[in-house]
């Protein structure tokens, strides 16, 4: 016996997704104004598949169905550095002056938008350098993308309503 797969068609302002859902083969699948969104889960319990998504998290889901939804955050990442800093002089590890100059750089940081002039910037600042023990991998910061965001905000809360009302169960409304 062939199961069908349910199409949901998701309209939230002027957004909108097609959004298919393959419960015998855990397949999710969404097409929008937000981008492709799409995973098959292999092993997800006694749940339906809408159960089971709408028990799930922003960062499981979209790491899941959009590996790639992570931006660098300039802004985020100045701002970490500027906290180091202020760890650094509140402890004592650096004096006044170095963490004048410091703070200085991460200043100048602020204006690299794109990860590859930021970390080319990064590399020259000895003051930032020496403060990380020349070890930057926990300096950048990222955040979603705005589709990603878009779609979670607009799209992911219309299409676990439409779930719940067509299979009458609760315990999709609201999650997520």
């Amino acid at each position: 016996m062939t199961q069908a797969v349910e199409r949901f068609v998701i309209r939230a302002g002027h957004e909108w997704a097609f959004i298919y859902v393959d419960e015998a083969h855990g397949v999710f699948t969404s097409y929008g104004s937000f981008g492709n969104y799409n995973y098959s889960w292999g092993s997800i319990g006694d749940r339906t598949l809408k159960q089971f998504l709408a028990g799930l998290n922003f960062d499981y889901f979209m790491g899941k169905t959009r590996r790639d939804y992570l931006r660098f955050d300039a802004e985020a990442s100045v701002k970490g550095i500027k906290e180091h800093i202020l760890e650094a002089r509140r402890v004592g590890d650096i004096s006044k002056d170095e963490a004048r100059q410091a703070w200085r750089e991460a200043d100048d940081l602020e204006h690299h938008q794109s990860a590859d002039s930021f970390y080319s910037y990064l590399c020259q600042s000895e003051e930032i350098m020496d403060l990380y023990g020349g070890d930057y991998c926990d300096i950048a910061r990222e955040r979603p993308d705005g589709d990603s965001r878009g779609f979670w905000q607009k799209i992911w809360p219309e299409f676990l309503k439409q779930a719940s009302a067509l299979t009458g169960n609760q315990e999709t409304d609201g999650a997520a």
